[in-house]
């Protein structure tokens, strides 16, 4: 992917990467209290993967670097339909998992 901020930019080291998912799985868990994601830009490839894991967390508290890589803020409206989103200072945003008082 281009990077939007720094057309000169080049990838100069390879990282390995989990899922949420797998992550979840390797720590024994079926759902998530918080969770912080501030990946530069990665958050777009992160939430247009399938997402499950996404309705299992009760706060997500995320970065959105549109700057970077171009189309993260609506791959997360997408990805967090029927939460409560709120756009915070700069780049942060968070999602609350509405309550099911049934």
């Amino acid at each position: 992917a281009q990077l939007e901020d720094n057309r000169e930019a080049e990838i100069i080291e390879a990282v390995r990467c989990t899922t949420v998912p797998e992550l979840l799985k390797s720590e024994g868990h079926s759902f998530i209290d918080i969770i912080k994601i501030d990946i530069e830009g990665a958050e777009k490839e992160l939430l247009t993967q399938p997402n499950e894991w996404i309705f299992k967390a009760d706060v997500i508290c995320i970065e959105l670097h549109d700057r970077i890589i171009g189309g993260c803020t609506q791959a997360f409206e997408r990805a967090t339909q029927g939460r409560i989103n709120s756009k915070l200072d700069g780049e942060k945003f968070i999602s609350l998992k509405v309550a099911n008082l049934t």
